[in-house]
């Protein structure tokens, strides 16, 4: 009887903790009021507002019902915040329709309101870009530059979604994630502040998280740890490995992408055919430069070798690593277990651009990903920036 009776005081804990473990798992759609949909109030009730560019317009809102709310801040398709508190400096002048949405997964508040902005007085700020919105890649280097004229003094930040990322003169961000992003500076001065937004959009590869070449655009290939030190063909001998020299905005040191034309349709997997713009010289599996690729004299686009292509995946702080193809193919026209792939590294002290071989057939000769996977973060070497981001030489 004694065990009995110790055994039912067992049961009743155990049953008793299972009960608790079944509750914690679920979320909080059993608890009342907690599946309402949200409400918010704005910090005004005003519908339309005047701003000027420079100028941070700040408006406030704050949830009275639901819960595990989000805010959203519109304008059209492009979201401008993400928290409570929207602090944006608009770019333009001009007439805007911003919605503010508070957001859970019952439902939407949403309120609409007008910003009429004027041009406010730019104090003497020149950037680098005229542009105010722009696209770029996951594993690509944003580099803005702002020059104050000489009778300006201040301190200046730039921030990314109000991370604080450069406390100089130039922004050098690098794109890791998709999404949109804002990019603000800031000129603290004598007379206040002046605020310019910037709108990147970043895309990635339809096939991964790898390098989206954008369309048209030519590149240049930097070392991650120094941004002024580029991949460069060899123009005095055009099939030697490429070099690594400092930015000096010649061709040899501009890269483009390369179109199938001749060799069929467009390789599915979106790998890329780099060609070195000077040379013309594509580089292979092996390191070595291969020239003189065909040049469609209508378009000047350069012809691609199906052969010499390269992956080029993307960490998580937005570095590239080019793998050549073989490396991620799951199949092969002539398997074997001596097949061979690479990924490019920098050689000889930081002065050439070398490769890292392993073999990516098992022994039964069928492509597989192990030796691929096994490089972990290795070999993360690079940046790739587009040449209108990089400074000109005069």
């Amino acid at each position: 009887m004694k065990t009995f009776q110790q055994f039912i005081p067992k049961v009743f804990v155990l049953c008793l903790l299972l009960s608790t473990a079944a509750c914690s798992e679920k979320d909080d759609l059993d608890i009342p009021g907690h599946t309402i949909p949200p409400k918010a109030v704005l910090s005004s009730d005003q519908t339309t507002f005047e701003a000027k560019t420079g100028a941070l317009f700040v408006l406030e809102a704050t949830v009275t019902q639901g819960y595990n709310v989000q805010h959203e801040w519109r304008i059209g398709d492009v979201v401008i915040g993400k928290e409570a508190r929207l602090e944006y400096s608009f770019p333009e002048a001009g007439t805007f329709e911003v919605v503010y949405s508070a957001l859970n997964g019952y439902g939407a508040d949403r309120h609409s309101f007008t910003v009429i902005v004027s041009q406010g007085t730019n104090p003497g700020i020149t950037f680098s870009t005229d542009q105010r919105s722009f696209e770029r890649s996951i594993g690509e280097m944003v580099r803005i530059t702002a020059k104050l004229d000489d009778n300006i003094t201040g301190t200046q930040s730039w921030t990314v979604d109000g991370k604080e990322i450069s406390t100089t003169d130039q922004l050098d961000y690098s794109v890791a994630t998709p999404g949109t992003k804002l990019i603000k500076h800031t000129l603290t001065y004598a007379e206040g502040t002046y605020t310019t937004q910037f709108t990147l959009t970043a895309v990635m590869s339809d096939y991964g998280n790898r390098f989206k070449w954008r369309e048209g655009k030519d590149y240049v290939i930097c070392l991650k740890d120094d941004l002024n030190k580029v991949v460069a063909a060899d123009v005095e001998n055009t099939t030697a490995p490429y070099k690594v020299e400092t930015w000096d905005g010649s061709e040899k040191q501009i890269f483009r992408n390369g179109y199938h034309f001749g060799y069929g349709p467009v390789p599915t997997l979106e790998y890329y055919n780099f060609y070195n713009v000077a040379t013309h010289s594509v580089l292979q599996w092996t390191g070595m430069a291969w020239p003189n690729n065909p040049v469609d004299p209508v378009t000047g686009a350069m012809g691609a070798d199906p052969w010499d292509g390269w992956f080029m995946d993307v960490n998580s702080t937005g570095d590239v690593r080019f793998v050549h193809f073989f490396a991620l193919w799951d199949s092969h026209p002539n398997p074997s277990p001596d097949l061979m792939s690479s990924c490019l590294t920098v050689t000889d002290n930081g002065t050439r651009i070398g490769v890292y071989s392993f073999y990516c057939c098992g022994a039964d000769g069928r492509p597989d990903f192990v030796n691929y996977q096994a490089l972990g973060d290795k070999y993360y070497e690079f940046k790739m920036i587009a040449v209108e981001d990089m400074p000109q030489v005069e």
